[in-house]
């Protein structure tokens, strides 16, 4: 196969992701006050105003969508076919799978640090920030943190690394693997603690790949959604005996979302071949 010049355009598209990832923290930061503004001038109480940060969260993450959906349409105007072609029930049931199975690498990641840091005192300051992680936007009305962490955040967060950054790396890179990884471990660094990081980039390579392989920013923003889901209950569904379930069912999925990714790259192989 010819190998394509690398050009000043493959340079640009590879040198996106870092610039995006920077891009990012300051929009954040300039969107952030626009919200905190308008809270001041509406008509609420103090008490949403003082616990409104998933409310504020989910305003931004709207605003990042318009902002990167309109980029993603301009820069990749050209659609790529999928390398697998799936019904929209073989989808939907593959990313629920991939989303529960995730969930159960996940669990027993965090399982296997919290186990071991039991005998690491820097490690156990890890978890212990890790679970205080997203207290201040639980303490928001539920359907504000709703809206935030399992609907607007993950389809925002795919529109910026599955969208713009695989997208990026994969016109910028020939080695299909590359892509993949270096927008997973991307993914898991821009969550900030080593403890999350691992197992979001995980995560994030086998969204990569799912995109890769059925070209759905849809279907790869759903699997995020449920698998953020799980983590997100309504008070009334937090119990013990749903998080059992939640993580039996997760358990029991590792397996098959494991045989699904196998699947997609047999029929990939056997479609070019």
């Amino acid at each position: 196969m010819e190998r394509k010049p690398f050009d000043k355009k493959r340079i640009l598209f590879l040198l996106f992701p870092v610039a995006l990832w920077i891009a990012n923290e300051y929009l954040t930061d300039i969107l952030f006050i626009i919200p905190k503004v308008l809270l001041k001038y509406l008509p609420l109480s103090d008490n949403f105003v003082n616990n409104s940060l998933s409310f504020i969260d989910a305003i931004i993450s709207i605003s990042l969508i318009i902002i990167y959906y309109v980029l993603y349409k301009l820069m990749f105007k050209e659609k790529v076919k999928p390398e697998v072609r799936l019904s929209k029930a073989q989808s939907f049931l593959f990313t629920i799978i991939i989303s529960f199975g995730v969930g159960g690498v996940s669990t027993i990641w965090l399982d296997f640090f919290e186990y071991i840091s039991k005998y690491f005192k820097i490690l156990n300051n890890q978890v212990e920030t890790f679970s205080t992680l997203y207290d201040d936007m639980e303490q928001s009305p539920y359907i504000w943190t709703l809206l935030a962490i399992a609907i607007v955040g993950p389809i925002v967060e795919e529109l910026m690394f599955r969208g713009l950054i695989y997208r990026s790396l994969e016109k910028a890179i020939e080695i299909p693997w590359i892509p993949i990884i270096v927008s997973g471990v991307m993914f898991g660094a821009w969550h900030g603690s080593f403890i999350q990081g691992v197992y979001t980039a995980i995560f994030g390579m086998i969204l990569a790949y799912f995109m890769k392989k059925c070209r759905s920013l849809m279907f790869v923003a759903f699997a995020h959604g449920i698998n953020n889901l799980s983590g997100t209950l309504p008070p009334s569904l937090d119990t013990d005996f749903t998080n059992t379930l939640l993580n039996v069912t997760s358990y029991v999925c590792i397996l098959p979302t494991l045989a699904i990714l196998y699947h997609l790259h047999r029929k990939s192989k056997i479609i070019t071949n």
